[in-house]
């Protein structure tokens, strides 16, 4: 089989929708998280009509198998199957809706690795993510937290938690900077590393507790403070490693 016959052959994917824009005046474009190809553009012909073979099925946050047929810019596609239907849950409660947002905000922004194992983590966890938010089993914020710092590590942009990126030490590490992470007294206080900004120590215990999935430790955070400021702490570091801001986190900012 040569490579042009090759390039034309239908895949078939699980997917995530992340995002869904009008074209034209019945089709849609649907941006895709696949478990095994990454970020994917795809038009869904006639999904905006009444009698669309799709139905409500192409929203965000929904969990999908479906099947593709390559195009030169966009994938067209031809068959979707339901897996988990996460949508309707999430959109019911505000708090949920905007941290999916910003999921899937991340998401298509760090969603193209170079192989099919990264595409696959990160498939697994954006999926893990949105059936806790569905299931309200954590606080939204709770979630984005663990996902946002889980997400960015996986894309090679690890916010380390034990240690100061400056010197290494282990310990004061009472300062954070956008730019670098967590510091220590010393080196936080130190001009050369911008605008850093204090963090206390339950900030940080929380942040490692999120990251690791010890969820039942939450139960001592009663108070929502260390997650407010783990999400100022965890946004801005983001937005320095993305070189733009997510839009989703004016929402969540006006939110908690």
């Amino acid at each position: 089989m040569n490579a042009q016959t090759e390039n034309r052959r239908s895949i078939e994917d699980n997917a995530i929708v992340l995002r869904v824009q009008k074209l034209g005046d019945a089709d849609k474009i649907i941006i895709l998280l696949t478990k095994n190809h990454g970020i994917l553009h795809s038009v869904a012909k006639g999904a905006r009509k009444t009698t669309s073979k799709f139905g409500g099925r192409l929203e965000p946050f929904m969990l999908l198998n479906v099947s593709l047929a390559p195009g030169k810019n966009l994938s067209t596609l031809t068959q979707v199957q339901t897996l988990r239907a996460y949508t309707a849950p999430i959109m019911a409660s505000y708090p949920a809706y905007i941290v999916g947002l910003a999921l899937a905000e991340l998401t298509e922004y760090i969603g193209n690795f170079n192989t099919v194992e990264e595409s696959t983590r990160l498939f697994n966890l954006l999926a893990g993510a949105l059936s806790a938010l569905s299931r309200q089993v954590q606080r939204p914020f709770d979630i984005l937290n663990a996902y946002f710092l889980r997400a960015l590590a996986l894309a090679g942009w690890t916010l380390l938690l034990d240690t100061c990126v400056s010197c290494g030490t282990n310990d004061y590490l009472f300062w954070f900077s956008a730019e670098d992470g967590l510091l220590c007294e010393n080196c936080g206080r130190n001009e050369s590393h911008g605008v850093s900004r204090p963090v206390s120590r339950r900030t940080i215990e929380y942040m490692k507790i999120v990251f690791t999935g010890q969820w039942s430790a939450l139960d001592k955070f009663i108070d929502s403070v260390p997650a407010q400021q783990a999400l100022t702490i965890i946004s801005s570091f983001a937005t320095w490693q993305l070189e733009k801001p997510l839009k989703s986190l004016s929402l969540l900012e006006r939110e908690y």
